[in-house]
């Protein structure tokens, strides 16, 4: 898999940003290599926290050149997969940035859009997973 932020340039949403990549990786699988894809969009590493006071965080630099995400430790493959997405899906778009002390407000999930409805017959679930929240 080859893809770039630069592939995704002036796409704004998650939305956008998933059909991007589906249209640019038209071999990806139906389970998103969502590691693999995001060492492709600059996050330089994902790695595992013990914690119990989040699931997971996008550390970035204010200029959004890389990033990191950690995951809590313990989660299911399933759980970690949701996290890792979501988190990724805010690193593309260069006009969503963090509230200070709020972190980022979270209107869509990438992770609803990184299998479109053409490949899982009418879409997938929009309901979060357990324990998540609306701000991440």
């Amino acid at each position: 898999m080859t893809i770039s932020r630069l592939d995704l340039d002036g796409l704004g949403s998650p939305l956008a940003i998933a059909a991007g990549i589906h249209k640019l990786v038209a071999d990806l699988p139906t389970a998103v290599p969502v590691e693999e894809l995001c060492g492709q969009l600059d996050i330089l590493s994902v790695t595992e926290f013990n914690t119990e006071g989040f699931e997971a965080a996008l550390v970035m630099d204010a200029n959004k050149a890389a990033g990191s995400i950690l995951v809590a430790a313990g989660r299911t493959r399933k759980r970690r997969r949701y996290s890792v997405a979501h988190e990724l899906g805010h690193f593309p778009i260069p006009t969503h940035m963090p509230d200070a002390g709020h972190g980022f407000e979270c209107s869509s999930m990438i992770c609803t859009c990184l299998t479109p409805k053409s490949r899982t017959g009418g879409g997938v679930s929009k309901r979060r997973p357990t324990g998540s929240r609306p701000h991440c």
